[in-house]
């Protein structure tokens, strides 16, 4: 992961997203998250989002793996008439 990358946390055992950046190291600690199943969404200006269902025990590792952004490429198609010779 990358420094300053926004972490989402949502799960059964919270009533609100706990959110936290990740530091120089691109790590993220979260120590009061109680076991359970939870949806970890990690967010970057110029990356693909990353989400991943995790079930989390006393100490749960994660790699988590951000990657650039496609850009947008827009095709736009038009056809013309084919001219006529008038007789």
């Amino acid at each position: 992961m990358i420094a300053g990358a926004q972490v989402e946390i949502t799960g059964e055992n919270l009533a609100q997203p706990v959110v936290v950046m990740s530091g120089p190291l691109g790590e993220f600690t979260l120590p009061d998250l109680k076991p359970g199943r939870y949806t970890i969404q990690v967010t970057h200006d110029g990356f693909a989002p990353q989400t991943e269902a995790v079930e989390l025990r006393d100490t749960t590792n994660l790699q988590l793996v951000l990657a650039v952004a496609g850009g947008k490429t827009t095709i736009s198609v038009s056809q013309r008439a084919p001219d006529t010779d008038p007789v």
